[in-house]
């Protein structure tokens, strides 16, 4: 019969091993890094001109001028697409509060006007161009002295003015995924020299997206697609399903700074 002082001893080592493994495992628990997010919202402009004119879905110069001095005054900071994409893949951190100015399209007031106003306050320009649109009357050529000065991502070479967009209900998959190869490479043979985010991030034309469209840009090497659906991008370091479909928020002429500010807070309940 074995004494009591020996079942008392192993149980004392059963309830030592017992409590080491339960701190081991707490330990490990707290080690484990949580992944770092960002919250950014990205806003969505077209076409600029001088104070005095006007032109479809465009902004004055005062009036950008004033969206971007209220977003620098109140800390914001500038990025791009290809920073919100580093930040992802863990390449590169994002500033506590920052904004993406985008716009689409490729309109000769983004160089002319926008450009040289984010320039003076230190906020970075993104712009998705239309391949096939760069030499047409009201559009910007991308000179490759502006490779330095701002970004730019594919809206596109030719598939921006189709009825349906990236979503080509009438083709099958085969002769789809064909189409959007040729528009692709024609962009990227195009531009990719001097702009490498126009094989990296796709702009949706319109918006109009849908699982087709997403699963094929992601085997043609595309990490960040853009829509137009309002909302607040949500990044998590090491999920790079979370550059896929970003959301936007429309800035037009009638968008005051408090409007503006409001959204790059938050914009509680828009979310």
């Amino acid at each position: 019969m074995k004494s009591v002082h020996t079942k008392g001893k192993r149980s004392y080592v059963r309830f030592t091993v017992g409590l080491f493994s339960l701190i081991l495992t707490a330990l490990t628990v707290l080690s484990c890094e949580v992944p770092e997010t960002r919250d950014v919202v990205v806003f969505m402009y077209h076409d600029f001109v001088r104070d005095g004119e006007s032109a479809p879905w465009a902004v004055t110069e005062s009036v950008f001028e004033s969206h971007v001095k209220a977003l620098a005054d109140a800390g914001y900071a500038g990025v791009d697409f290809s920073d919100l994409r580093d930040f992802v893949l863990g390449e590169g951190d994002l500033p506590e509060k920052c904004v993406v100015l985008s716009c689409d399209d490729g309109y000769e007031g983004v160089i002319d006007i926008a450009l040289p106003i984010c320039e003076k306050y230190g906020m970075k320009l993104t712009c998705a161009i239309v391949g096939e649109a760069v030499t047409e009357e009201n559009h910007f050529y991308p000179d490759p002295a502006l490779a330095d000065r701002i970004e730019l991502t594919s809206h596109s070479y030719a598939i921006h003015d189709l009825p349906d967009g990236y979503l080509m209900p009438h083709l099958d998959d085969e002769e789809y995924r064909a189409a959007v190869k040729k528009d692709t490479t024609y962009m990227t043979d195009a531009f990719a020299e001097y702009f490498p985010d126009v094989a990296q991030t796709l702009v949706y034309p319109y918006g109009a997206c849908d699982e087709r469209s997403e699963a094929v840009l992601t085997e043609l090497g595309y990490t960040v697609t853009v829509t137009v659906d309002s909302g607040t991008a949500h990044l998590v370091q090491g999920e790079e399903s979370t550059l896929r479909c970003l959301p936007r928020y429309g800035v037009y002429e009638n968008t005051t700074v408090w409007d503006l500010l409001w959204l790059a807070d938050g914009a509680p309940g828009t979310q």
